[in-house]
């Protein structure tokens, strides 16, 4: 089993390392680089999977906690230790990628000091905060046990059972906030899973898929370190775990009842497929071994029903938090691989923390396993292939720093190439843009050389002007302009050379619709959005109010109003596309060679410079 512990190692440390180089890019490129987010489908795989589906697996630290220390089971105590390890490390992983998933994460401590108590995310995150550091203060005794910290021991003998209470109380009020969240989703999220009793559905199938999930971990650690597992014990938490799990299929098929969205099920669509399979893993199978003794009674009836209870969960938390939007905002979110592996790579690390523990600390309280294991025989032929393609890294590197320095210096430059394409594949390097100067004092003739190469463009302003009807014609170039302001120069909204930009500052108009309402602090954040976004559709940019409602003496060209309008082209798009338009529609005969580059380059020394 050596040998399997140190390669399951190995992988986790591989996951790891991929992890942390998404991190450095994730913080230093931002969640567009990185992630397949939008507007549209703004939860990943990496929230949703880390944090909603993490904590739920981590339930068992607070149910052990209740049965062993609250209700006095004290035959629950080998799993009570397994248990809080479980909760720190499901609970830290949680608040590891919520920090991940922050749009400023260097701003993380504002909840700390702006409190929004209507907000269901703001309970959530004091919830999952103040349990994580519950769960630290349950570990404390455990690391300490060896140690010579007698008063730290000794205090924290003394406040155990407040913490244990709190403990409780934060994890029984997280995982109801939780479904609280997606309540204010009704006509987005699919009506297969959108219920008013998601709180109560999530607390269920959390209890049970995480008592099933200590089950897991105690007999991969009974496996790899040779023990013998408790089967008994664990056969009796399975039941539990099944009685917990067939209450909530029962209030699920209740709900689908009294919403009358039990005909859905029969709907033909792929979601009412996909809600089956999640019941069948999360629920009808685990529940169906559970109620078979046999099953009961061996470690791999106990595995196979706590894997499935497991993947079941999982799969509700995807259905719940990505799948079941995916009809409504019309679009398939696909994630990239730095998300995968960031979604991998926390685990991973988790799963570091967890045999770190396992084997300094005394976590499991398992006797040895004294029978022999059963030893499978491979063909001569196959062993010695196996060991020659294996040898150099079972054989030489047998220090675990040596391996491990080995795998970082393979996989971070591995990662890199991989994954910063993708960070830095943003478009051409950025160039500020730098107004046109005068040819003359007047500045009837305009020098275009937006990026100071020296390569211009002789513009005779006076002359287009004239050309088009003075100051009425204007508008036909000058199609936008800045509020108070006439024939705005170009330069002000197309400000890259070769990047669109957004000219839309959302926080900006958010204050002055709040001004105008007379709305401030909380208020204002919750009730300005429907001011321009419909309060029943996708708050996405082809669901808000058109700009020219509010703005149309200053976007004098309509056609420029749809589509993207807060998106201004590349400066050198913006001036080729309004300058060849133009000079396509003259007379060829009459103006020949106009929509040539030279007829705009002739004077730049190079014509094949363009829009310089």
């Amino acid at each position: 089993m050596k040998v399997a512990l140190r390669r399951i190692k190995d992988v986790l440390w591989t996951l790891a390392l991929l992890a942390l180089v998404v991190v450095v890019l994730r913080l230093t490129k931002g969640l567009g680089a990185t992630t397949a987010l939008s507007d549209k489908i703004p939860w990943g795989f990496w929230k949703v999977l880390n944090m909603v589906a993490g904590v739920a697996l981590a339930t068992g630290g607070f149910v052990m906690a209740f049965a062993g220390h609250v209700l006095g089971i004290r035959s629950l105590k080998p799993l009570i230790r397994p248990a809080i390890l479980l909760a720190f490390l499901g609970y830290g992983s949680s608040c590891f990628a919520l920090l991940m998933d922050i749009g400023l994460p260097f701003r993380f401590y504002n909840p700390f000091f702006h409190w929004n108590e209507h907000s269901f995310l703001f309970e959530v995150f004091w919830c999952v905060t103040l349990y994580f550091t519950v769960t630290v203060l349950e570990l404390a005794p455990i690391a300490l046990e060896e140690s010579k910290l007698g008063r730290v021991k000794r205090f924290l003998g003394k406040i155990s059972g407040p913490v244990v209470i709190l403990g409780i109380t934060f994890s029984c009020l997280h995982h109801s906030s939780l479904g609280s969240l997606f309540l204010v989703s009704p006509t987005r999220l699919d009506p297969l899973w959108y219920s008013p009793f998601l709180p109560l559905h999530f607390f269920l199938s959390a209890v049970g898929a995480g008592l099933m999930m200590v089950i897991l971990l105690t007999l991969l650690v009974a496996r790899l370190y040779r023990r013998q597992a408790p089967v008994e014990l664990l056969g009796k938490v399975a039941a539990a775990a099944g009685i917990v799990l067939s209450i909530y299929f029962a209030s699920k098929v209740l709900d689908l009842a009294l919403r009358g969205a039990a005909g859905d099920l029969l709907s033909g669509r792929w979601e009412a497929r996909l809600f089956l399979v999640e019941m069948l893993l999360s629920v009808i199978l685990p529940v169906g071994l559970v109620l078979v003794p046999r099953m009961r009674r061996t470690s791999r009836g106990l595995a196979v029903m706590g894997l499935l209870a497991v993947t079941g969960l999982v799969l509700n938390r995807l259905d719940v938090g990505v799948f079941g939007y995916f009809r409504s905002a019309g679009t398939i979110y696909v994630p990239t691989l730095p998300e995968l592996s960031l979604t991998l790579g926390i685990p991973a690390a988790a799963g570091l923390v967890f045999f770190f523990f396992v084997e300094r600390f005394r976590i499991f309280d398992l006797p040895e396993k004294v029978e022999e294991e059963e030893i499978e025989t491979v063909p001569a032929t196959a062993c010695t292939a196996f060991q020659s393609q294996t040898g150099v890294w079972t054989g030489v590197f047998l220090d675990n720093l040596e391996r491990w320095s080995l795998i970082l210096v393979i996989v971070v430059p591995v990662a890199l190439g991989i994954f910063s394409p993708r960070a830095s594949a943003r478009g051409p390097a950025s160039t500020p843009v730098s107004p046109p100067r005068g040819a003359d004092e007047a500045r009837a003739k305009l020098k275009i050389d937006g990026n100071r190469n020296g390569r211009l463009v002789l513009f005779d302003h006076e002359a287009h002007k004239k050309r088009e009807g003075g100051e009425e014609g204007c508008g036909k170039c000058h199609h936008l302009d800045v509020p108070g302001d006439r024939w705005t120069a170009c330069y002000l909204c197309h400000r890259d050379m070769d990047r669109p930009r957004s000219i839309f500052d959302h926080g900006l108009h958010e204050k002055r619709i709040a001004a105008r309402l007379g709305l401030r602090g909380t208020l204002a954040e919750n009730h300005t959005c429907t001011e321009c976004h419909p309060p029943d559709l996708v708050r996405a940019r082809e669901n808000t109010k058109r700009c020219v409602a509010c703005h149309e003496k200053d976007m004098r060209m309509p056609e420029r109003t749809e589509g993207r309008p807060d998106l201004a082209l590349s400066y050198r798009d913006a001036l080729h596309e309004r300058c060849v338009r133009c000079h396509e529609k003259q007379d060829p005969k009459a103006h020949p060679g106009l929509t040539e580059c030279a007829a705009c380059h002739s004077g730049s020394g190079s014509a094949s410079s363009p829009g310089k």
